[in-house]
């Protein structure tokens, strides 16, 4: 397991900038940010259990975009390769790929928690 300076983060930021620096917005985006992460992480598993492998890959890919606007790179690669097995392979997701998913959306939640918390500071 990685410890708190050697795992994957995100950038925050990110969605900052892209919200031109409104601090407000991106308060309210916050959340829309935690609960998407929580949904399709739990749509995706359970499409992927379904067999429906079609709609797994879909929710990858929607994912995909939610972590392209923090800057969570590794996020972003397992995305693809979930999306990947879904849609072009017709294959689940693997035991693994779900776990390192968790992992990855929790340290990009954490992430977008610490953001905030220097937003409430500034």
């Amino acid at each position: 397991m990685e410890d708190a300076t050697s795992r994957p983060s995100s950038e925050p930021r990110l969605l900052l900038d892209a919200v031109d620096g409104d601090v407000a917005v991106f308060r309210d985006l916050a959340p829309i940010f935690y609960q998407e992460t929580v949904d399709r992480y739990a749509d995706i598993v359970r499409f992927s259990a379904a067999g429906r492998f079609g709609d797994m890959g879909q929710e990858a890919h929607a994912l995909k975009g939610t972590a392209i606007t923090i800057g969570a790179t590794a996020l972003v690669q397992l995305l693809q390769q979930i999306e990947e097995a879904g849609l072009r392979r017709r294959l689940p997701c693997s035991e693994a790929q779900r776990s390192r998913l968790s992992e990855l959306l929790q340290f990009a939640r954490d992430d977008m928690e610490s953001f905030l918390a220097t937003l409430s500071h500034s």
